[in-house]
């Protein structure tokens, strides 16, 4: 809403959803498709730019 933009800017919605993330509020693993050691993370660039329909979040695993 253009009345409310002032107040939910986008920097805003960014901090409330990672802390209602972190807060365990907001579960965000059920869209987690693709998990890719940092290793691969060519392989998960091109999962997005090329099979767009089989990725929703792919996230780079930097423990592996």
């Amino acid at each position: 809403s253009p009345e409310l933009t002032y107040r939910w800017n986008q920097a805003r919605q960014v901090t409330s959803a990672i802390q209602l993330q972190a807060d365990g509020v907001l579960n965000l693993r059920p869209i987690i498709t693709h998990v890719l050691p940092f290793t691969s993370a060519a392989e998960a660039f091109r999962l997005c730019d090329y099979e767009p329909d089989a990725t929703i979040q792919v996230v780079l695993d930097f423990t592996k």
